[in-house]
């Protein structure tokens, strides 16, 4: 990769465009995690792209409930292409403005994107104050119930209904069981592949027996933020074992070959009883065979 590769094509005080893996992306230069993997690497979370990509097909319809900037928005609305379709949410108003930029930017028209919440009810909540001009992490910014900077609608997803849904993808700062609940209907009707965020603690037990309730066979996919293949060829790793946790839910009627993820049977499951702090995270890879 030549240097010329790794300058911005746009800056400003918060802001940084370069061309990356998937095409063009926008960024805030001051996010400590997916600003800082682009501006590092050219790409952010890989091993989950090629997951979620790897779920959907041509005319696909997938569901990017905490779309953030677009990582996995993006290679999604690729994969499904013009007969396909990709709805994606985000409540943060400039990081919404940030999104929208980069489906302009890589000419994306088969994506809808709302500014707003997926919730279990319709109704609204808060967007604390955040300060995008000074370093944080942007996609950890929680809804909460009381007054905040901004207010901004949840609905649920059954509101849709949709016809069509192959892959509900869900990063939603510990109210992905909230999300889940609002899609029980269209769960229970169209049966996506689901891939929820479960790096709470306190709230894992619960998120898995609800999956498991849904009828689903439930696996831990975690992947490291660091990937030493990385597009711009950069051998330092700056975020050691960080790693993004998600719960891959498979329908148990499909025909599927899930590799390198270890299988959560009971809500009691914990990923610590399978990866240690000095193992190396498998690489994953799941087949449809049917």
């Amino acid at each position: 990769m030549t240097t010329n590769h790794l300058e911005p094509l746009i800056e400003n005080d918060v802001m940084r465009i370069k061309r990356v893996r998937q095409g063009l992306m926008a960024y805030f230069k001051t996010d400590r995690f997916v600003g800082r993997s682009y501006d590092l690497y050219g790409e952010y979370s890989l091993p989950e792209i090629d997951i979620l990509t790897s779920l959907v097909d041509a005319n696909s319809v997938a569901l990017d409930v905490g779309a953030n900037v677009g990582a996995c928005t993006i290679p999604l609305a690729q994969k499904v292409g013009r007969g396909g379709l990709v709805l994606c949410w985000e409540p943060q108003r400039l990081v919404h403005q940030m999104l929208c930029t980069n489906l302009v930017l890589n000419q994306l028209s088969n994506t809808h994107a709302f500014m707003q919440g997926a919730a279990d009810k319709h109704g609204t909540l808060f967007v604390p104050s955040v300060d995008y001009g000074a370093e944080g992490n942007f996609g950890a910014v929680t809804l909460q119930a009381e007054t905040g900077a901004e207010s901004v609608v949840v609905a649920p997803i059954d509101a849709l209904n949709l016809s069509r849904c192959d892959l509900l993808k869900i990063d939603a700062e510990g109210m992905e069981k909230v999300v889940l609940t609002g899609a029980q209907n269209t769960i229970a009707r169209l049966r996506p592949f689901l891939h929820v965020e479960n790096d709470r603690e306190g709230k894992s037990a619960d998120l898995i027996a609800f999956l498991l309730e849904l009828g689903y066979d439930v696996y831990w996919h975690l992947n490291s933020l660091f990937n030493p293949n990385n597009f711009f060829e950069n051998s330092e790793n700056v975020f050691g074992r960080l790693a993004a946790i998600n719960l891959l839910g498979v329908p148990r009627e499909r025909d599927v070959s899930v590799e390198g993820m270890f299988q959560a049977k009971h809500p009691e499951s914990r990923w610590q009883d399978h990866i240690g702090p000095t193992d190396n995270i498998p690489p994953a890879t799941v087949v449809r065979t049917g």
